[in-house]
C-alpha cells in the first residue's frame, strides 16, 4: 500500500542491469479519457452518481481527486481546510507530540468497514499518497501523518465486544486503551495493554509493553487475531491459523501490510491493584539505577510486579510509576527502591487498573526518543547516569530542552512467556534485560535539527558505553526507536526475511521497475523509472510496449544484441562491491538534512535498429506462413502496427492493477504454440471468436526461444507434449537473431526466471 512507513518501503522493484531498455515516454493523449472512464465505474460500483464530481476533477490525479470521490461518498466523514478549518485543525493536531504535524489534504475517519474500503480503492485509483493514525502517540513525523496527502483516522472505529463464553475481547482501532480497560472493569477482565490510558492501540502493532507483560509476555504476544484492511479492499483475519505470515507481520510492522481495524485479545482476571507515582530527586540517579538491578535479579520474579521510571536528568527529578497487580499496599518485589527517600509518594490500593493508568510525561509541545538495549549489570546501569549527564548543557541550550531516560527492565520471564505463545518476531535473548529510551522533549520547531543530532549523539554514546561494558544487545524495541534505528533488522534476519515475504505475499507492490543502464564506462549508473500500472491504459494501444514484460524483455535483448567488449568486463571485474543498502546510508543523514531527489539525468530511449518480430503472442498472434520475412526496420511503425497483445483484453485488473486473467479475443487469430488437447479446443474456441484464458493461451517455451538464438531448429528443441497445430516456428534468420558473437568471449545461457504469470526466458551473460 501506499501508506507513509516508517521502516519498510517498497520491498520490491524490478530491476535490470544490461543496457538501455527499449521504450519512450508514455503518450498521455487517451490518459485523460480513461482515467475519467475509470473514475466513473469506480464512482458507479460505490453507488456514485457519476456526476457527482466535476469532469475537470476527474481529469486529475492523486489526492485531490480522492478527496473529491471521498465528499461526495461519505462527506460526514471527511473533512478540509475549506469544509471545516476549526475542525481539520483539530483533526490534523490530535498527536501526543507537535513533532508529529503534518497538513493533509484531508482527513477521512471513516465509520465502518465499508467506508474504509472505498477509501482503499480510491486512492489505489488516484495514486493518493495516505497516511494511517490510531491514537497519535507517536512523535515522528510522517509515521502516522502526511503532508497534501490522505490521512486516515480510524478514530470513528470504536466498537468494544466482550465474549464471555470464549474469554475474549474485539476492540476497534479507534479507541484508546482506557476505553477498554473502563469497559471490562464491570467484568473484572483486563487485556494486555498500554501502560497509560491515552495511548493508542497501534501499541499492539509494534510488539507493546504492558504493567502485564512481567506475567503475559507482550502486547502483540496476547493479540489472537488481527483483522486487517488489504490494499485490494479485502478485509481479513490474520491469526495463527488464518493468514499466519499476516498474522506473524502485524504484530511489529505497524501499517505496512495494511490497515488494522480490529484487535481480538486474550483477556485476564483483574481486581483491585496497587500503585501509583514516586517522585525523587535526580541526585539520587545512581541509587535509583543500582536498585533497578537489584529489582531485576530479585523483586521482578514476581510477575505481579511492574515498574516504569523516567529519570529527568536536566530537572533534577526521577519520576517513577510502580504496579502491582493485587490489593496489596507496599509489596515486598519493590524492597529496593524503599530506601531511597522520596519527595512525593501517591501510591496507594486502586478499585481498577483504569483507576491507576492515568498520567504521564510532563507536558511539552514537542518530544522524541531513541532506544537501546543491555544485559543486566547492576554497574552497568549505575555508569548510565555519568554518560546521559553529559549531554546535559546541550539540551539545556534549546528552549525548554528536557533530557530523560526510560529506564525499562525486561524480565527473562517476559520473553520467555512472549515466545511460549508462539510466533514472536522480536526473537529477543531470553536473559534480564534493560530497554534504555532516551526521550529529549524541546518547545520549538526551529530547534528540531539542532534536538534530533542530540538524540542520535545521546543514544550512540549509551551503544558505545554498553559495547565496552560487554554487555550491549543489539534490539531496538519498534515502539520506541528513531526512525534511522532500523528495529526490524533488529530482530535478526530470520524475523526479517518473514517480514519482507509476509509484505511481498499481502502488499505486493510489484509495479516499479527501476532500470540501470551501465555505459561504456562501468564506474557509472544511469537510473530510469518505469511505472506499467500508470503507464498503460486499456484503449492505450500504442504503449503496450511499457507493460512489465515489456519491460523486463527488452532490456535483456538489448543487451545481446549489442554486448560490452571484453574490456568493459574486465574493468568492471576490477569494481568493489557496494554492498549497502539505502536504510544504511538513509540513517545516518538526519531527516530535517535530507534534500529532495533531483533525478537521473538518463532518460530511457527507444531503442533505434529495433526490428519486429513477425511473431504476434497472445491473442493477436497470427499464423505465420514459411515464406514470413522480417519487416523492415522502422521506429515510427507503433501507430500503423501497434504491438501485440491486442487492446480488447484489460490491462488492469480490481486486484492492484495487475494484468487480468480473463481476455475476450478477436476471432480468425492465433499464436505459436498450444499444449495439448486442451489448447486445441482452446484454438478451436478462438477461431470462432469465443473467449479464452491466457492460461490455456499458447505460447513459446524457453527451449524454443534458446532454438531461435543457437540456430536449432525449433521443432526438434520442442517438447513433444506441445501440439503445433497449423502454426509454424521460425527459424534462424527470421524475427529476432541473437548475435553468435556474443558467445566468442562470453558464453551466453538461458536459464529459469521467477515467473508471476505467463512464460518468459532469462538470457544471462556471464
Amino acid at each position: 500500500m501506499h501508506a507513509t512507513t516508517p521502516f519498510i518501503g517498497t520491498l520490491m522493484l524490478g530491476a535490470s542491469a544490461f543496457a538501455m531498455p527499449s521504450w519512450q515516454p508514455a503518450d498521455h493523449r487517451n490518459h485523460q479519457r480513461a482515467n475519467e472512464q475509470e473514475i466513473n465505474d469506480f464512482l458507479r460500483s460505490i453507488n456514485v452518481s457519476t456526476s457527482a464530481v466535476p469532469s475537470a476533477v476527474k481529469a486529475g490525479k492523486g489526492c485531490p481527486l480522492t478527496c473529491a470521490i471521498l465528499a461526495v461518498a461519505a462527506g460526514d466523514q471527511l473533512v478540509t481546510p475549506a469544509s471545516n478549518e476549526t475542525l481539520y485543525d483539530q483533526q490534523a493536531d490530535a498527536f501526543w507530540s507537535a513533532s508529529a504535524y503534518k497538513d493533509p489534504a484531508c482527513i477521512f475517519t471513516p465509520s465502518s468497514i465499508d467506508s474504509l474500503r472505498i477509501a482503499v480503492l480510491g486512492v489505489q485509483r488516484t495514486q493518493c499518497k495516505f497516511a494511517v493514525r490510531s491514537g497519535g502517540h507517536s512523535p515522528f513525523a510522517g509515521f502516522a501523518g502526511i503532508d497534501d496527502g490522505l490521512l486516515i483516522s480510524t478514530a470513528g472505529i470504536r466498537d468494544l465486544h466482550y465474549d464471555p463464553a470464549a474469554q475474549t475481547q474485539r476492540s476497534g482501532m479507534g479507541n484508546r486503551w482506557g476505553d477498554i480497560y473502563s469497559y471490562l472493569a464491570e467484568f473484572g477482565r483486563i487485556v494486555v495493554g498500554g501502560r497509560l490510558n491515552d495511548v493508542g492501540l497501534a501499541l499492539a502493532t509494534g510488539g507493546g509493553l504492558s504493567h502485564l507483560s512481567n506475567a503475559h509476555g507482550w502486547v502483540s504476544q496476547n493479540i489472537i487475531s488481527y483483522e486487517i484492511m488489504l490494499a485490494d479492499g479485502r478485509h481479513v483475519r490474520a491469526s495463527a491459523t488464518e493468514n499466519p505470515e499476516l498474522y506473524f507481520g502485524a504484530k511489529v510492522a505497524n501499517n505496512n501490510f495494511g490497515i488494522v481495524t480490529h484487535i481480538n485479545q486474550r483477556i485476564f482476571p483483574q481486581g483491585k491493584v496497587w500503585g501509583g507515582s514516586v517522585i525523587y530527586s535526580a541526585n539520587y540517579s545512581k541509587d535509583f539505577m543500582a536498585a533497578m538491578a537489584q529489582y531485576q535479579q530479585e523483586g521482578q520474579l514476581d510477575t505481579k510486579s511492574g515498574v516504569l521510571p523516567y529519570l529527568a536528568v536536566t530537572n533534577d527529578t526521577i519520576l517513577s510509576s510502580f504496579v502491582y497487580l493485587d490489593d496489596v499496599p507496599m509489596p515486598e518485589a519493590f524492597a529496593p527502591f524503599y530506601e531511597i527517600p522520596s519527595v512525593l509518594d501517591d501510591t496507594k490500593v486502586h478499585d481498577t487498573f483504569f483507576d491507576f493508568a492515568n498520567g504521564g510525561l510532563p507536558e511539552l509541545p514537542r518530544w522524541t526518543y531513541g532506544t537501546t538495549t543491555m544485559l543486566l549489570d547492576q554497574e552497568t546501569y549505575v555508569g548510565l547516569i555519568p554518560v546521559i549527564s553529559e549531554f546535559i548543557p546541550r539540551v539545556q541550550s534549546v528552549n525548554s530542552g528536557t533530557l530523560a531516560l526510560m529506564a525499562q527492565p525486561i524480565s527473562k520471564t517476559m520473553i520467555e512467556e512472549s515466545k511460549s505463545k508462539g510466533g514472536d518476531p522480536l526473537n529477543a535473548t531470553p536473559e534480564a534485560q534493560l530497554w534504555a529510551v532516551v526521550n529529549v522533549g524541546w518547545a520549538h520547531e526551529s530547534d528540531d535539527a539542532v534536538v534530533y543530532r542530540i538524540l542520535e549523539d545521546c543514544v550512540a554514546a549509551v551503544d558505545a558505553y554498553a559495547k565496552s561494558r560487554g554487555v550491549f544487545h543489539g534490539l531496538r524495541f519498534l515502539n520506541d526507536a528513531f526512525p534511522p534505528q532500523q528495529p526490524l533488522q533488529s530482530y535478526g534476519a530470520a524475523s526479517y526475511d518473514r517480514l519482507k515475504a509476509a509484505s511481498r505475499k499481502y502488499d505486493p507492490k510489484g509495479e516499479t521497475f527501476i532500470f540501470l543502464h551501465i555505459p561504456d564506462d562501468p564506474t557509472v549508473v544511469y537510473y530510469d523509472v518505469c511505472v506499467p500500472n500508470l503507464d498503460v491504459r486499456e484503449d492505450d494501444e500504442d504503449w503496450l510496449h511499457r507493460t512489465a514484460v515489456a519491460q523486463v524483455s527488452a532490456p535483456a535483448l538489448q543487451a545481446l544484441r549489442s554486448p560490452p567488449p571484453p574490456t568493459w568486463h574486465d574493468r568492471a571485474e576490477g569494481l568493489d562491491t557496494w554492498a549497502v543498502e539505502f536504510e544504511d546510508v538513509l540513517r545516518d543523514i538526519l531527516e530535517t538534512e535530507r534534500k529532495a531527489s533531483k533525478g537521473s539525468s538518463y532518460k530511457g530511449q527507444r531503442w533505434k535498429g529495433f526490428t519486429r518480430s513477425p511473431i504476434k503472442t497472445r491473442s493477436a498472434c497470427r499464423l505465420v506462413s514459411s515464406d514470413a520475412r522480417p519487416q523492415e526496420e522502422d521506429d515510427e511503425d507503433d501507430e500503423n502496427n501497434p504491438p501485440s497483445p491486442s487492446t480488447s483484453r484489460s490491462l488492469r485488473s480490481s486486484k492492484k492493477g495487475f494484468p487480468s486473467t480473463s481476455t475476450t479475443v478477436k476471432g480468425g487469430e492465433q499464436g505459436c504454440r498450444g499444449k495439448g488437447e486442451k489448447d486445441t479446443r482452446t484454438r478451436e474456441r478462438t477461431l470462432e471468436g469465443t473467449s479464452t484464458r491466457i492460461q490455456d493461451r499458447p505460447f513459446c517455451t524457453q527451449k524454443c526461444l534458446s532454438g531461435l538464438a543457437s540456430g536449432g531448429p525449433a521443432l526438434e528443441i520442442s517438447e513433444s507434449r506441445f501440439d503445433l497445430g497449423n502454426a509454424e516456428h521460425l527459424q534462424r534468420g527470421h524475427g529476432w537473431p541473437l548475435p553468435q558473437e556474443a558467445a566468442q568471449s562470453r558464453p551466453v545461457s538461458a536459464g529459469p526466471l521467477l515467473v508471476s504469470a505467463g512464460s518468459t526466458c532469462r538470457c544471462q551473460r556471464h
